[in-house]
Parts: structure tokens; C-alpha cells; sequence
């Protein structure tokens, strides 16, 4: 409180004391250029002092410098007169006109029922809810946290590379501090950089050796980065597209099979990845990933009945490969 109403008293004594400089200007005869260049001087000094006051944030704690401090003080110093009106103009326009970031959506979870944690939840679901758990001190920090919090959750969230992470990173490019939004830019930077590393690695390797090994490691770095996050629905698209062509090299076997039809799903052709699903399970029918994967492409047809039918038969027939903690969470 205190800060602000320096600020404003600063800023006011500033403007005031900036006329005589307006009247040399416009009236030359009545002011001599000797008070005019005081006026000017104090003008910028107070008007500087006054923009620093009101502009540096609650949690510098005198490491940080304030850029307003600089952009005033050359302004108002080298532009006199005009060069306080461009401060302000600037100012009002960063801070009411230009567009705001958007808000962080909360990412709520439920948990409905204790046993999600468990013995009858799988492993890989329990990983999955934990994951979404880990990330929610993240988007309280990005919400109300001081930059130097912001800077350590980006460079965590870096760490855990997953979908969700990445779309938090992706909110902190439009943070309201542009040293946050620049080392968030930078962290995605070298994650994409990463990325294009290993993409030529494999694909160098493929083009020497084409043989299955090669194909599905070069699938697998694919499938990663599309759904890593960092990509564009286009590129994205384009890289799933690129994992069907690789697989279409390959001998049709039931794991292939059931790669096209994960791949199929992502590209929303359900009838596509029903088929190749479906073939998938026509060798290998108590394979719990390729049911798994039946199961999602019914949901995604919202043949709800089907569905609903496929998972009574695999409980019922108490296959050992089908975990029934699977099921349990289907069910």
C-alpha cells in the first residue's frame, strides 16, 4: 500500500513538473532553456522513481531489477515531454489492453471408490492417477506461485516429460512474466530438440538395417513424440501417419496388428482399428492388451452394448492372462 502511493505521488510530481518543459516547447519566449533542462531532469527523475515503485512486483527481493526503472528513465530522459506520455501509453497497453493469459483449468480428479488404490486397480492405472495427483502442485504454483517457483516447476516438469506436463509447460508460455515465459520456451526448445536428435538417430539406423528391430525402434520414437505433446495437430497427425507406413513394412502378425489399430484410434478411423483389432484377437484371444485395445475402439464406436458384452465374456471365462484388475476398472 505504502508502494503504491509512492508510485502515484512519484508519478503525479513527474507529470507536473514536465509542463514547464510542455510550455518551451510550444511556447518557446516564455522559459529559458536553462530551467526547462531542471525541470526536465527532476521531471524524469521523479516520473522513473514513481514507475519503479508501481511496477515491481511483491516478491523482488532486490536481485531482480525492474525493467520499467530503465524503459522510464530512457524515455523520459530522451524524449522530453513526449517521452512520459509513451511510458504511460506503453504501460496501460501491457497492462489492460494487451490480451491476458488465459486462465489454468483445475484438473480435478475424483476418486469414487478407495479400492481405485487398491489391489483390484492395475498397476498401470494406479501410475496413471498418480501421475495426474503429482501434477496438480504444479497448476497451483503456475496459478498464484512467484517466478522463481515457476522457473522450478517448469524445469521439473521437463523432467517428467509426460503429455500432461508438457501441456502445463505450454501454459506457462503465456505467464504474465516474460522471464517465465522464456525459459518455459526454452525447456520446450530442447525438448523438441531432443526429440529431432533421436528421430534421425533411428531413422539412420532404419535406413541402413530395415529389419524389424530397426522399424518398431523408429515406431516407438514416432509414437512418443506425437504423443508427447509438443507437436500440432498437423505434425502430429503426420507422424502417426508415418508409424502406419512403418508398420506396413512389416509382416502381418498379431502385434502388428494391434500397433495399427492404436495408431488407427489416434487417427480416429475407428472402423480401421476395429478390423485390425479384431484380426489381432482372431490368433490371440486372451492377450490382455489386445482386449484392452477392443475395448476402447467399442467405446470410442460407442457400441456400448458390445462392449459391455466383451467384458462379462473375458470376466466370466477367468482368462489368467486378462489381469481382472482390467477388468475391475472397465467394469
Amino acid at each position: 500500500m505504502i508502494k503504491k502511493t509512492l508510485a502515484i505521488l512519484f508519478i503525479f510530481v513527474g507529470i507536473v513538473l514536465t509542463i514547464p518543459v510542455g510550455i518551451k516547447v510550444f511556447f518557446p519566449d516564455l522559459i529559458t532553456l536553462q530551467s526547462t533542462v531542471i525541470f526536465h531532469i527532476l521531471s524524469a527523475l521523479f516520473f522513473s522513481i514513481g514507475m519503479y515503485y508501481g511496477t515491481t512486483p511483491p516478491e523482488d527481493n532486490g536481485k531482480r531489477s525492474n525493467l520499467w526503472w530503465s524503459y522510464s528513465a530512457a524515455l523520459c530522459t530522451f524524449l522530453p515531454l513526449y517521452g512520459i506520455a509513451i511510458a504511460v501509453l506503453i504501460y496501460l497497453f501491457q497492462r489492460y489492453i494487451k490480451k491476458a493469459p488465459p486462465p489454468i483449468e483445475d484438473d480435478e480428479i475424483t476418486v469414487q471408490d478407495i479400492g481405485v488404490f487398491g489391489r483390484v486397480s492395475t498397476k498401470s492405472k494406479q501410475l496413471e492417477l498418480l501421475e495426474r495427483l503429482d501434477i496438480e502442485p504444479f497448476i497451483d504454483i503456475f496459478r498464484m506461485g512467484h517466478a522463481r517457483l515457476k522457473k522450478g516447476a517448469i524445469q521439473l516438469l521437463a523432467d517428467i516429460k509426460t503429455g500432461t506436463a508438457i501441456k502445463i509447460l505450454k501454459t506457462a508460455l503465456m505467464d504474465k512474466d516474460m522471464e517465465v515465459r522464456l525459459f518455459a520456451a526454452g525447456v520446450l526448445g530442447r525438448m523438441d530438440d531432443e526429440f529431432a536428435k533421436l528421430i534421425e538417430e533411428k531413422s539412420s539406423t532404419y535406413s541402413e538395417m530395415k529389419n524389424e528391430k530397426s522399424t518398431l525402434e523408429l515406431f516407438d520414437v514416432y509414437i512418443k513424440y506425437a504423443d508427447s505433446g509438443l507437436t500440432e495437430e498437423i505434425s502430429k497427425n503426420y507422424y502417426l501417419q508415418e508409424c502406419l507406413n512403418l508398420l506396413d513394412n512389416l509382416p502381418a502378425t498379431p502385434k502388428i496388428s494391434y500397433l495399427k489399430s492404436s495408431i488407427d484410434l489416434r487417427l480416429n478411423k475407428i472402423d480401421d482399428a476395429m478390423k485390425s483389432i479384431k484380426s489381432a484377437l482372431d490368433i490371440e484371444n486372451d492377450n490382455a492388451e489386445y482386449n484392452e485395445q477392443l475395448w476402447k475402439t467399442l467405446f470410442e464406436q460407442k457400441d456400448y452394448k458390445e462392449l459391455i458384452k466383451t467384458i462379462k465374456g473375458a470376466r466370466d471365462s477367468k482368462i489368467e492372462e486378462i489381469d481382472q484388475g482390467l477388468i475391475e476398472f472397465w467394469t
